[in-house]
């Protein structure tokens, strides 16, 4: 007879595991079916994985790189109790740092997958710090986890614990009646079943309970069978996020056509207000008339500005807005914004500083009516922002990558109030505006310096900002326009006489009353005899 001498130990474990004598073949057909199994869950998980990986590329949204990160934890766990592979044998040692390091990486992953799942930083702020801490904590243990008494101890019961808070942390966010916060939930309690053994034996220290069958077979199947419906999960509510997201961009566009709508329908009162204090202006006036007719004017150019922002606006951002590309001549621009803004800047006692580059000649393809709107608004708002000192526009040539373009580079800057450091990361915003001072008014609503940056991209350039509070400051942007050939020259604009040729009879034709009356009578003020129509069938 033979005698066998056995000593089983378990070392510093809490699993109270059996053992079993079996003959040789019986040990090898086991050896081989659990092979195949667990092969097949790690291959499993492997794929899930990877699938986990590309919708992490696609979407691009972080919880899913956390749940690839906790599945090949999962899986480097798994194989450390039932390992296939000979090539990962570091990882069966107890004494090695390999052995322990994969139950915080689950934890750290798990923990911050949560977060982005439930959405603790915005709906359960208190519980977020909990998950927040137990995530620094097991970085924190991951570098040391070598040097640390019993690691796997260690290791195991932060598992555990953090298993418990994550399920609490569920069954709160589940109360609080979210769809993902209930199913995640419900996908915990099953996890519970699977790790309930475990939890007795490490908490309570039931010494009794046969972990072979349940922890050595159904362990890493429940690990793969809960990532995989946490992956269902995730995509569900990046698919609720998306949905979230196309109803906002509807709501968004919807909100920008009304806009575009109602700006455009308050156009015609408004020019009928400006059509009559025009009117008003030709008659005889007493001097307090006069001053309010003065007053009635500005009024209604101030609303007029305030409504062609808003449309304008609306215009861009429900994608609608086209530039006009034309030939001009940027000389031509230069003299005019001289022209137009030179009385009100010496109204304020500043020096009008223009600088133009003799090198800049010919015609030029653009938009001439935008590229105005953009240099107006910056030298009004540096005209209405500075007390004292100068206002200057500076134009200067600039390379091009392609010779039939030319690079135009457009500065302006003052010596006025200068922008505070706090609001001038906000400056291109809509609808954000300066604080006043005494000397200054505020005019508008915030959507000049806004529309101006993105008149600016939509031309190719880009409009940025340097400011000194009490210094000042100097907005500038660079643009590549298309030369224009001789045959191709921009036609001089035509000039209309104060008086047309006399008897001349004109169709005026629209369909709001009002535009009619002021048509009619500015065009009689220029001696035309003018019939009316009301629709197209009257105007045939």
């Amino acid at each position: 007879a033979i005698q066998v001498y056995i000593r089983a130990t378990n070392g510093n474990s809490a699993f109270n595991l059996p053992v079993e004598l079996v003959e040789s073949s019986v040990f090898l057909e086991r050896s081989s079916l659990n092979y195949r199994l667990y092969a097949s869950i790690y291959a499993a998980g492997l794929v899930l994985a990877l699938y986990n990986l590309f919708l992490f590329f696609t979407v691009r949204d972080k919880s899913y790189l956390f749940l690839v990160v906790h599945i090949l934890a999962i899986v480097m766990i798994a194989h450390i109790s039932n390992p296939v592979s000979t090539t990962l044998s570091q990882l069966q040692k107890t004494d090695s740092y390999f052995f322990t390091a994969p139950f915080y990486v689950a934890t750290v992953s798990f923990f911050l997958l949560t977060r982005q799942l439930l959405q603790t930083q915005a709906r359960l702020p208190r519980l977020d710090t909990i998950l927040l801490g137990g995530s620094w904590l097991g970085v924190l243990l991951i570098p040391i986890t070598g040097w640390l008494p019993s690691p796997t101890l260690v290791a195991n019961n932060v598992s555990a614990i953090a298993i418990l808070i994550l399920f609490g942390v569920s069954a709160v966010a589940a109360r609080k009646g979210d769809w993902i916060a209930r199913y995640f939930f419900g996908i915990f309690l099953l996890v519970m079943l699977f790790v309930l053994p475990n939890v007795l034996t490490l908490v309570f220290r039931v010494k009794a309970w046969n972990l072979n069958a349940f922890y050595v077979t159904f362990m890493p199947l429940g690990h793969i069978i809960f990532s995989l419906l946490l992956s269902m999960v995730q995509t569900q509510r990046v698919r609720q996020m998306r949905e979230a997201m196309h109803r906002a961009e509807a709501a968004s566009q919807a909100k920008s056509s009304f806009l575009a709508v109602m700006s455009h329908e308050l156009r015609t009162p408004i020019n009928a207000i400006t059509g009559l204090g025009t009117l008003l202006r030709l008659t005889s006036l007493n001097p307090q008339q006069q001053d309010y007719v003065d007053k009635l004017d500005y009024s209604s150019q101030h609303i007029s500005r305030l409504v062609g922002n808003v449309l304008d606006m609306a215009k861009i951002e429900s994608q609608s807005f086209q530039l006009d590309n034309k030939p001009f001549q940027l000389r031509t621009i230069i003299q005019h914004l001289h022209d137009l803004l030179a009385d009100k800047a010496q109204q304020k006692g500043l020096q009008w500083v223009f600088e133009e580059s003799s090198e800049i000649t010919g015609t030029l393809l653009g938009d001439r009516v935008r590229l105005m709107q953009v240099l107006v608004n910056l030298l009004t708002n540096a005209i209405k922002y500075t007390s004292t000192g100068q206002v200057q526009l500076a134009v200067k040539k600039v390379s091009s990558p392609d010779p039939a373009w030319v690079g135009v580079y457009f500065e302006v800057s003052d010596t006025g109030m200068g922008i505070p450091a706090d609001k001038l990361a906000h400056i291109f915003e809509a609808f954000c505006q300066l604080e006043t001072t005494p000397s200054t008014t505020r005019e508008g609503v915030g959507l000049g310096l806004a529309i101006c940056q993105r008149l600016v991209g939509l031309m190719g350039g880009r409009l940025l900002v340097e400011s000194v509070p009490g210094k000042g400051s100097r907005f500038f942007f660079t643009l590549c326009l298309q030369q224009v050939q001789a045959h191709e020259q921009a036609a001089s604009p035509k000039v209309f006489a104060t008086r047309l040729p006399e008897n001349m009879r004109i169709l005026l034709v629209d369909d709001d009353d009002i535009n009619r009356f002021v048509g009619q009578k500015l065009l009689q003020q220029l001696g035309a005899q003018v019939v009316l129509a009301i629709d197209g069938q009257s105007t045939l």
